[in-house]
């Protein structure tokens, strides 16, 4: 299972470096369609492989932190990405 994470996560680093690249809409959907698909299958492994290797309140606690980060990340997305593109429109 280790060798299928790192595996997957290097095919999504790519992914990710060659999404600035895709010039037209299409393209860029589709690398988006593929990054995002790649990048939840190591998460789907990483909760099972998780719950198999770690006791309960470690896993308990690490999901915890996480999904607090994961919150204030899906909070403050919306006004980072308004604040990029204001920056980008005005450079214009």
């Amino acid at each position: 299972r280790r060798w299928t994470i790192q595996l997957v996560f290097w095919v999504s680093f790519v992914l990710s470096g060659s999404i600035p690249y895709c010039t037209e809409v299409h393209s860029f959907k589709a690398a988006n369609v593929l990054l995002r698909s790649t990048l939840q299958v190591p998460q789907a492994l990483i909760w099972v492989y998780g719950g198999e290797l770690l006791p309960t309140t470690h896993r308990a606690m690490g999901l915890a932190v996480c999904n607090s980060f994961g919150r204030v990340a899906a909070m403050s997305a919306p006004i980072v990405t308004t604040a990029c593109l204001a920056l980008s429109m005005s450079s214009l």
